[in-house]
C-alpha cells in the first residue's frame, strides 16, 4: 500500500512539473513615473510630475518675470498641457491636460493609466509576476506603494501586491534601469520551471529618448534594440517573447523649445501590450481595430474621453 501511495505521489509531482513547464510564465515590469502618470523632463534632475497643482502654478507664473531656467520649466509644462493626443490612440481633442494627475488616493497617478495597467495584469493570466522597477521601490516610498497597490486592487476587484522588485543597486540613468531589468530576468530564469517566458516592460526610462545609449556594449536606439538586449540573457532551453513599451513623447514648440515627456500608458501602448499578452498580431502603427479588448470582470471603458476603448 505504501509503495502505491509513494508511486502515486511521484506521478502527481511529475504531472504538476510537466504542467508548470508547459504553462507560459509572464513577467510584467512596471515603472510608475512616466507610466502611471506624466513626467516632464527639465534636463536637470528627475522629471517633474505633470499634475494639476503643478500646472496651475505654472499658468500663474507664466505671466510673471522669471529667470531663464525657471521660465523653461514653466513653458514646458504649459506646452505639454495643450498637446493633443490623437496620435497616441486617444480620443480626438484629448490633450495631456486631460491626463494630468490629480492626487488619486493621495498619489500623483492617473486613474485611467492605473485601470489600463490592471487590465494588462489580468490579461497576463495567473502565471504572472508583476515586478516593480520604478524608483518607488525604494524604502522611503513604501507607503506610496501600499496606496498604489490598493488602487490596483480596486481596479482588479481583487487583492493585489507587487510580487517582486528589481535590485536597488542599479546605476542611474536609462542604461542602469535596463540592466536592472535584465539582471532580474536572468536570475528568474535560473529557477523557473516553465519552458516559455513572456516579458512585458512598461518603461519611460526617466522621460528620456532611446537615442543610441549603450548597455554592456550594445547600442540601444529603439525598443527593438532593448528587446534584443534582454533576449541575450536567456538560456537556450527557454523560449522567450519580449515586448518593451517605451512610454515617451517629444516635440519642439513653435518657439523651438524641446519638450520631452514620460507620456504615461497611452492607448497606443495599452493596445500593443494587450495584443502581446493575448497573442494577437502586434502592430506599432495600427492601434484601432474593429473590436473592443475586454477581459472577464472588466469595464471596457478605459478611455480618457467619453467613448469606450476600441483597439
Amino acid at each position: 500500500m505504501m509503495k502505491y501511495v509513494l508511486s502515486f505521489l511521484r506521478r502527481n509531482r511529475l504531472r504538476r512539473r510537466k504542467k508548470a513547464a508547459a504553462t507560459p510564465q509572464t513577467l510584467i515590469f512596471v515603472d510608475v513615473d512616466g507610466v502611471l502618470n506624466v513626467g516632464v523632463n527639465d534636463g536637470k534632475s528627475n522629471p517633474i510630475c505633470f499634475s494639476m497643482s503643478n500646472l496651475e502654478r505654472c499658468e500663474i507664473l507664466q505671466h510673471t518675470t522669471l529667470d531663464p531656467a525657471d521660465s523653461g520649466i514653466v513653458d514646458r509644462l504649459v506646452a505639454v498641457s495643450t498637446r493633443t493626443l490623437e496620435n497616441s490612440g486617444e480620443n480626438p481633442h484629448t490633450t495631456y491636460k486631460n491626463m494630468a494627475s490629480g492626487e488619486v488616493g493621495d498619489l500623483d497617478v492617473v486613474d485611467v493609466f492605473v485601470r489600463r495597467l490592471a487590465q494588462l495584469i489580468r490579461a497576463a493570466g495567473p502565471q504572472r509576476l508583476v515586478v516593480l522597477s520604478s524608483t518607488w521601490r525604494t524604502p522611503k516610498n513604501a507607503g506610496k506603494v501600499v496606496k498604489l497597490e490598493a488602487l490596483i486592487s480596486a481596479a482588479l476587484k481583487k487583492p493585489f501586491t507587487f510580487d517582486a522588485k528589481t535590485s536597488l543597486s542599479e546605476s542611474r540613468g536609462a542604461a542602469g534601469r535596463l540592466k536592472g531589468i535584465r539582471a532580474f530576468i536572468e536570475e528568474h530564469c535560473g529557477h523557473m520551471l516553465a519552458s516559455t517566458l513572456r516579458v512585458l516592460v512598461l518603461e519611460d526610462f526617466h522621460a528620456s529618448p532611446m537615442n543610441s545609449w549603450t548597455c554592456d556594449g550594445a547600442i540601444i536606439a529603439s525598443e527593438l534594440d532593448a528587446e534584443a538586449y534582454l533576449h541575450k540573457c536567456i538560456p537556450s532551453h527557454i523560449q522567450l517573447a519580449v515586448k518593451l513599451l517605451h512610454t515617451y513623447d517629444e516635440w519642439r514648440t513653435a518657439s523651438g523649445l524641446q519638450v520631452q515627456v514620460g507620456s504615461g500608458l497611452m492607448m497606443k501602448h495599452f493596445a500593443r501590450g494587450m495584443a502581446f499578452l493575448l497573442r494577437e498580431p502586434d502592430s506599432a502603427d495600427q492601434v484601432v481595430v474593429s473590436k473592443p479588448v475586454i477581459c472577464p470582470g472588466y469595464d471596457a471603458d478605459l478611455s480618457a474621453g467619453r467613448t469606450s476603448i476600441r483597439i
